[in-house]
C-alpha cells in the first residue's frame, strides 16, 4: 500500500514537470538593455570653493534610446552626513556643469536617468563639501566696465598651507548679482573680524566674512543716519573702527556689537572737517586731521569727543596748529618699547614738493600724545608726484611711488634724518601706471617666519587690464626685489588690496 503512494506522488510530480515544458511557449521574455552608472575609478569625494564650477559626467551605461530618457542633477544639504533635503535642481542633461552657489557646507549631488516607458531609474550619488569662498587670502578690490569688484588671491607666499597659488574672481557680484555696487571704489575696510567693508565714493556695504553676501547697507549701519553718502576712510584696530564719511568722523567703540557706527565724536558743534585719514592706535584711541584749521584731533579712550591737543615744551611740533595739508597718515616703525608711533605725510599747502613725515606717539588721552620728530623730505627723487604711500613697522623704512616708479626712503632714527633714494626701487612695466600700493601687513598663516613687511604689493593698470605683482621686502633694509614673486593679471584698475587671515 505505501509502495503505490509513493508511486502515484512520483507520477504526479513528472506529470506536473512535463506540463511546465509543454506551457514553455505561453510566455514572452523581453531581455532588458544595459542601464545603469558605471563609476570604477571615478571621483565620488569633491571639495570645492563657493562658486566655483563644477564639471561631472553621468558615466551612464544604456544600450536603448537615450531619447527616451530623462535626466536630472539635484543636490542635498547633508545635515550631519547622515539625513538630505533636498535644496536644489542643477540641471536636466546628461552631463553636469554648473556654478556651485550653495553656502558653505556638505551636500550630496544626485544623478538620475529615468526611462519614461518603464518608469526604471538609474541613478547615482556624490558627496561634495563647499568651502566658503572667501576663506582666507588677500582680497584685490578694483572696477572693471565701470563696477566695483573684489578678486581673492591665495598665494603660498601668504599661506604655507596651500598646495597651490590660486585666485578666485568677482567675489562680490557673484554672491550679489542682485545688489551692484556703485560708484568708485573707495577701500576695503576691516577683514579681521566680524565684517568686511567695501567703500565707494557714493556707497557703503557690509558683507559677511563667511559668504561675500551682504548684510547690510548704508542706512542700515547708523543709528542716526547721515543725510549725506559719502565714505573716504575706514580704520579699525583693536576693537575700535573709525569711518570717515562726508568729512566727519564716526566710532564704534568695543561692546557695541560690530552693527553700526553708533557715535559721532564732535568738538565746537561740529566745527571740524575730517581728512579721508585716521589714526587708530592702543588703548582703543583715535587721531584724525582736521582740514578747516590745520591741527590733529584725538578721540580719547572711551571718550565721546574729538579732542584737542596741547602743545607742551620738548614737542618737535604743535599737533594743534600745524597748518599744513595733509597727504597720508599711518602706523610706522617704532625704535621703543610699548609705544605706536604715527607717521604723517603733510605738504606745505599748494606746494608739493615741501613734503616732510610728521612722527607723533600715540596715547590713552590728548596730553600723552605729542610731536615727537620732523623728517624732511625735499632730497627726495620726484616726491612732488609721489601718490602712494607705505610704512614699514619693522625697519626705519618708508615707500612712495609716483605713477610709473617706487622709491625706497630709509630713517637715521640716531638724529631723524633721512637717507634719500638715488634710484628708483622698482619700476612698473611701459604701458602701465601704478594704481595702489600697500605692505603687507599680516604675519601670514602656516608660515616659518612672521611674513609681515615681507612683500610689497603693487597694483598697475594699462588701461584695459589691471595686475598685481608681489615683491619681496627685506624686512631689515626695506630693499625689494628688482623682479615680481608672482603676478596676477585680468583684473580692473586696483584701489585696494588687504588680507583676510580667517
Amino acid at each position: 500500500m505505501r509502495k503505490c503512494i509513493y508511486l502515484s506522488i512520483i507520477l504526479g510530480m513528472i506529470g506536473l514537470m512535463s506540463s511546465c515544458f509543454e506551457d514553455e511557449g505561453n510566455y514572452v521574455y523581453q531581455e532588458l538593455p544595459e542601464f545603469y552608472v558605471d563609476t570604477v575609478g571615478k571621483q565620488l569625494y569633491f571639495v570645492l570653493p563657493q562658486f566655483s564650477e563644477i564639471t561631472l559626467e553621468s558615466n551612464l551605461v544604456y544600450d536603448g534610446d537615450k531619447s527616451g530618457l530623462e535626466f536630472a542633477w539635484s543636490i542635498y544639504e547633508n545635515i550631519y552626513m547622515q539625513s538630505d533635503v533636498l535644496a536644489d535642481t542643477l540641471a536636466k542633461t546628461e552631463n553636469l556643469s554648473t556654478t556651485i552657489e550653495a553656502s558653505p557646507g556638505n551636500y550630496i549631488i544626485e544623478f538620475c536617468a529615468l526611462e519614461r516607458q518603464t518608469g526604471i531609474r538609474a541613478t547615482m550619488r556624490y558627496y561634495l563639501t563647499v568651502e566658503s569662498v572667501v576663506g582666507t587670502g588677500l582680497i584685490v578690490y578694483y572696477q572693471q566696465n565701470g563696477q566695483a569688484d573684489c578678486d581673492m588671491i591665495r598665494s603660498q607666499l601668504f599661506n604655507g598651507g596651500l598646495t597651490e597659488s590660486t585666485i578666485s574672481k568677482k567675489l562680490y557680484s557673484l554672491a550679489n548679482s542682485d545688489i551692484p555696487l556703485t560708484g568708485e571704489p573707495v577701500c576695503i575696510g576691516s577683514v579681521s573680524g566680524t565684517w568686511i567693508y567695501l567703500l565707494t565714493d557714493s556707497e557703503l556695504v557690509r558683507l559677511s566674512t563667511e559668504d561675500m553676501t551682504v548684510t547690510g547697507e548704508f542706512e542700515d549701519l547708523f543709528l542716526t543716519v547721515p543725510e549725506v553718502c559719502k565714505p573716504e576712510g575706514y580704520y579699525s584696530l583693536n576693537g575700535l573702527e573709525v569711518l570717515i564719511n562726508d568729512k566727519k568722523a564716526y566710532t564704534l567703540l568695543i561692546g557695541m556689537g560690530g552693527l553700526q557706527f553708533p557715535l559721532a565724536r564732535t568738538i565746537l558743534g561740529d566745527d571740524y572737517e575730517a581728512a579721508p585719514y585716521a589714526f587708530v592706535g592702543w588703548g582703543v584711541s583715535a587721531l584724525i586731521y582736521d582740514e578747516t584749521q590745520g591741527r590733529f584731533l584725538l578721540g580719547e579712550t572711551y571718550s565721546s569727543e574729538w579732542q584737542e591737543i596741547p602743545f607742551t615744551d620738548g614737542c618737535a611740533f604743535d599737533m594743534g596748529n600745524m597748518e599744513k595739508d595733509l597727504v597720508y597718515m599711518a602706523q610706522g616703525y617704532c625704535d621703543q618699547n610699548y609705544a605706536m608711533y604715527g607717521y604723517a605725510v603733510m605738504e606745505t599747502p599748494g606746494v608739493p614738493a615741501e613734503r616732510a613725515v610728521y612722527v607723533y606717539t600715540t596715547a590713552y588721552n590728548a596730553a600723552g600724545t605729542k610731536g615727537y620728530a620732523i623728517l624732511d623730505l625735499a632730497a627726495c627723487n620726484d616726491i612732488d608726484e609721489a601718490a602712494y604711500w607705505a610704512f614699514s613697522t619693522r625697519s626705519p623704512s618708508m615707500y612712495y611711488a609716483t605713477s610709473t616708479n617706487i622709491y625706497l626712503c630709509n630713517f637715521n632714527l640716531t638724529n631723524w634724518t633721512v637717507v634719500p633714494p638715488t634710484q628708483p626701487a622698482w619700476t612698473c612695466p611701459a604701458g602701465e601706471e601704478i594704481t595702489c600700493m600697500r605692505l603687507f601687513s599680516s604675519s601670514g598663516l602656516e608660515l616659518k617666519e612672521d611674513a609681515s613687511c615681507k612683500y610689497l604689493l603693487v597694483g598697475t593698470y594699462n588701461g584695459v587690464e589691471g595686475k598685481v605683482y608681489i615683491l619681496g621686502a627685506d624686512v631689515a633694509s626695506g630693499i625689494i626685489t628688482p623682479e615680481a614673486l608672482e603676478v596676477y593679471d585680468g583684473l580692473g584698475k586696483i584701489k585696494d588690496m588687504q588680507f583676510k587671515a580667517q
